[in-house]
């Protein structure tokens, strides 16, 4: 099993490195936060916004849990949950798609052939449930989305758990948007929708 996982965390910590500046300056994330909640924003402009930076989220670390529950605590929650899932979506489509078409190359220079037919026999066992199960955590959800596009596997197996997943979280995170601004902790949960998901995205990279 250890080996495995191992193409999949390879990839996790190449994809790491973007979030390494949050990890090594919390500081700054937190004043980054602090401001983002010190402003008030336009619906239109918080929809937009939500949806641009997540489907930005496969090449820019931003960390779409913040994000997720940011909207729920501007927008209302049908809208938030909205924006949240299209973000989520399109980001996911856009990773995928750029894999298939130029992933093969990458991955057959970067990785060792052996290694890629494990991932295959991987997916082959847990099928959708490796979308579902890696979806909520960071680098792991676009980890799993390059992996499962490079190994050209069909939309129509990953578009259903893709699309029931995004939803999830959208709606738990505005939900917990909502919930945190109503009883003033905004700021701070907004630190912990950021350092939880990581934190266990870190505890899960240490099983390999």
């Amino acid at each position: 099993m250890r080996e495995q996982l191992r193409p999949l965390i390879v990839l996790s910590l190449i994809l790491a490195i973007p979030i390494l500046p949050f990890l090594l300056f919390g500081t700054r994330l937190e004043s980054s936060i602090e401001n983002l909640t010190a402003r008030q924003y336009s619906p239109i402009f918080v929809f937009g916004i939500v949806v641009a930076f997540l489907a930005s989220d496969i090449i820019l670390p931003i960390p779409s849990s913040v994000l997720c529950a940011w909207a729920g605590s501007q927008l209302p929650i049908v809208w938030a949950t909205a924006a949240n899932w299209c973000g989520l979506t399109l980001g996911a489509i856009l990773g995928l798609e750029a894999a298939r078409s130029f992933g093969p190359a990458l991955a057959a220079r970067f990785s060792h052939p052996e290694e890629l037919h494990r991932m295959q026999q991987w997916y082959a066992r847990l099928g959708p449930l490796l979308v579902v199960v890696t979806r909520a955590l960071p680098v792991l959800a676009e980890a799993t989305i390059l992996l499962l596009g490079v190994h050209r596997v069909g939309r129509r197996a990953i578009w259903l758990p893709l699309a029931a997943s995004n939803l999830a979280i959208a709606v738990a995170y505005s939900a917990f948007g909502q919930f945190v601004n109503a009883h003033g902790w905004l700021l701070p949960g907004l630190l912990a929708a950021a350092a939880v998901p990581m934190l266990v995205t870190l505890l899960l990279s240490r099983f390999r």
